[in-house]
């Protein structure tokens, strides 16, 4: 089986993005949001090294998964290297990848700190960062203190104002 980085925990668990071709560092899993692998083959991040030029042009895709998207090609700077791209517009299916980089995989190599070892990114799979779950709970707590910060206000309007049922002359 491929190795996997912890989606947590010590500093020696994380990966770091390196050009395929020059091993310029172009990011590490500190930023990845996950991986796109239902229709591209692609680590999706949040933020990049300044090792990765986006190309200001925007392409259209004209076929596979990106036919239609408009996107900002991504070069690595030291070698030129295509590494990836970042959507600008796409159809609902890839819509949560706007404005985020994605990076082939078969354009980057991954170095696990925990390891000391370098592995082919499209030799890795990297496990999904499950938000919605945590949403909810964080949802649930909002909610809460919501109810209780009401409850809290009542009460210091009774003390202030006596009970609402003391008529004021």
């Amino acid at each position: 089986a491929a190795p996997e980085p912890e989606a947590s925990g010590p500093l020696e668990n994380f990966v770091v993005f390196h050009c395929l071709d020059c091993f310029a560092v172009l990011g590490d899993s500190v930023h990845l949001c996950g991986e796109e692998t239902r229709l591209l083959s692609i680590l999706v991040l949040s933020r990049i090294t300044h090792n990765v030029i986006l190309d200001k042009s925007l392409l259209v895709g004209i076929e596979g998964a990106l036919l239609g998207s408009t996107y900002n090609p991504l070069f690595c700077h030291s070698c030129g290297l295509s590494v990836g791209f970042r959507l600008y517009s796409t159809y609902a299916t890839l819509s949560d990848l706007k404005g985020l980089f994605c990076l082939f995989k078969n354009s980057i190599v991954c170095y696990l700190l925990k390891t000391k070892s370098i592995v082919n990114a499209s030799e890795m799979e990297f496990p999904t960062k499950h938000l919605n779950a945590q949403i909810s709970k964080l949802k649930e707590k909002i909610m809460m203190m919501d109810s209780n910060l009401t409850t809290i206000i009542e009460d210091l309007k009774t003390v202030i104002h006596g009970p609402l049922d003391v008529e004021l002359d």
